[in-house]
């Protein structure tokens, strides 16, 4: 399905495939009082009418992204989004140069960006990065979930040494 999640219940293939699909996490599915015998029930969050198609074990706490509903592109309008304000993952085949994937992607969507707000003359700013590298090395700012600091971790392992070497040295 989606970063190799399996559903708990539900038809991982076909969970997220029309307007108005909505996948649970179990969590949620525990608070709203469902279990497996939900499916295929209606539900509304603000203006959306969906319907529950899956329900999917809660991701780990570590995880970059955390979520209790996962909705299916097609039920949002995304012209009302204003500045595309959403997540894109790439999976790429073993081997792929990722550099060159990632100029590519870079450039189509600068494009695209650039076609879409060439009213307010603005200018795009697109880039891609490796998910393994998201937790300590991300250059953005904004992020689904904190960023760690290489540096505070520096500091923590060298007090951590310097303590061992005076206690127990």
């Amino acid at each position: 399905m989606f970063f190799g999640l399996e559903l708990s219940f539900g038809e991982t293939e076909n969970a997220l495939r029309r307007k108005g699909d909505v996948v649970i996490s179990q969590s949620f599915a525990h608070k709203i009082g469902c279990n497996n015998d939900c499916l295929g029930q209606p539900m509304k969050v603000d203006d959306m009418e969906l319907v529950i198609t899956g329900i999917v074990p809660d991701v780990p706490k570590n995880t970059h992204f955390s979520f209790d509903l996962l909705v299916a592109m097609e039920t949002e309008d995304l012209r009302y989004l204003g500045g595309c304000e959403f997540f894109t993952y790439y999976l790429l085949k073993p081997n792929t140069n990722f550099e060159a994937v990632g100029n590519k992607i870079t450039e189509l969507n600068n494009a695209l960006m650039t076609e879409k707000w060439k009213e307010m003359e603005l200018k795009p700013l697109s880039g891609i990065g490796k998910l393994t590298d998201i937790h300590l090395h991300t250059p953005v700012s904004f992020d689904l979930s904190p960023k760690g600091s290489l540096t505070q971790i520096y500091v923590v392992a060298l007090l951590a040494f310097f303590y061992t070497v005076n206690c127990c040295g």
